[in-house]
């Protein structure tokens, strides 16, 4: 079964190739993927799991072993030197920022990253001695980039690459504009926060319980109240992205808008950027869905985040009801100023094992972007 599986996926990125070969829009190697009047690239997201549970003091407990993370590692670095992205955005990079100048050295790419959250750190000096994470993005030498900077999107405390001191999550957005023969464009990379929202999966599951009188209405109401609380904390992170995302929009440049969004199509937050005018970079295939959240198929969360025999409260029990549903939460959106953007094919990336590991408990989302027409 995941022979057939790995033989699809490849099968999917040889025909994209090809397609794209033959239209004479790519050329064999990656950052010379344009003609004069086209520039075509391929922007990744990918949230490459920090492998932490996020409780600790002095160390955040961790998943696996080093050897486990070293191997992920390692298997990561061959998965993307396989699709060779234009542009990588990546989120829960640990430790940031120097996970990232080991990913860019390794791929021959030049990269920026922002630590999100640290606890209590000065540089790398801190606790959690083991937490230092981040959000980065990843370009290939070919293009010119300029850092257009961050923004914290909630939480309280300081957070910078220098120093930390918060006792709770924080959440940003950063932002860069690369340039390369004329064609400017602005790239987005963002992680929000984490919580199941309330979806109608999540609610009919709900009242299942509260009618078998599994939770009572007092429990009912609490964990409503949560997941409500999770989609509104949502909303107000995506209003304050596209705040920062305006302040640098200039006409006629296009704009991408990628990361780890933990949202379902099934939120009413989804629409947030789509009202925006931001376009969802995702092409179903008939009724198959390519989920990027998939416990069904990916050994990390397979292997580490296996149930519970009991549970504290009805409120962590639908947590991890959530947290155990195939969905997609990670986004390749796309704003076209000036109608020059098309989106051509989509995959999701990491899906392959190599020596018995996964990159990630994501799957990343791959989408190939042609830009028509100079930009200068």
């Amino acid at each position: 079964m995941e022979t057939r599986k790995l033989i699809s996926l490849a099968g999917r990125y040889v025909l994209c190739f090809l397609l794209i070969t033959i239209s004479g829009e790519i050329m064999t190697q990656p950052g010379h993927s344009h003609s004069r009047d086209s520039l075509t690239l391929r922007v990744l997201t990918f949230n490459v799991w920090s492998g932490l549970n996020y409780r600790g003091t002095l160390k955040m407990g961790e998943y696996e072993t080093p050897e486990h993370r070293q191997k992920r590692y390692e298997v990561l670095v061959e998965q993307l030197r396989e699709v060779h992205p234009d542009v990588i955005c990546l989120q829960e990079v640990n430790p940031a920022p120097g996970y990232t100048r080991r990913l860019a050295k390794d791929l021959g790419y030049q990269g920026t990253a922002f630590v999100g959250m640290g606890g209590i750190h000065l540089g790398p000096v801190g606790i959690p001695v083991n937490f230092r994470e981040g959000d980065a993005i990843l370009v290939s030498n070919e293009f010119e980039m300029e850092v257009l900077g961050r923004t914290k999107l909630s939480g309280r405390g300081i957070s910078t690459n220098w120093f930390t001191f918060h006792f709770a999550e924080i959440n940003q957005i950063m932002g860069v504009e690369l340039r390369k023969d004329g064609f400017r464009f602005h790239v987005y990379n963002t992680h929000l926060h984490a919580g199941p929202g309330p979806t109608n999966f999540l609610l009919d599951r709900l009242r299942n319980l509260w009618n078998s009188d599994e939770i009572a209405t007092v429990g009912f109401s609490e964990i409503l109240e949560r997941f409500l609380g999770h989609q509104e904390r949502r909303q107000r992170e995506l209003d304050r992205a596209l705040e920062f995302i305006q302040k640098h929009r200039e006409s006629g440049v296009p704009e991408i808008f990628a990361g780890d969004f933990n949202l379902t199509p099934a939120e009413v937050t989804y629409y947030i950027p789509v009202r925006d005018g931001f376009q969802d970079t995702y092409r179903p295939r008939g009724d198959h869905r390519e989920y990027t959240w998939d416990p069904e198929q990916n050994n990390n969360i397979r292997r580490y985040y296996t149930r519970p025999d009991s549970f504290n409260s009805a409120t962590e029990y639908a947590r991890w009801i959530a947290d155990h549903r195939q969905r997609r939460i990670d986004y390749v959106f796309v704003r076209d100023l000036k109608h020059v953007v098309t989106v051509g094919c989509t995959a999701r990336f990491g899906t392959g094992v190599i020596r018995g590991v996964h990159p990630s408990d994501h799957f990343g989302w791959l989408t190939t972007l042609t830009i028509s027409g100079s930009l200068q």
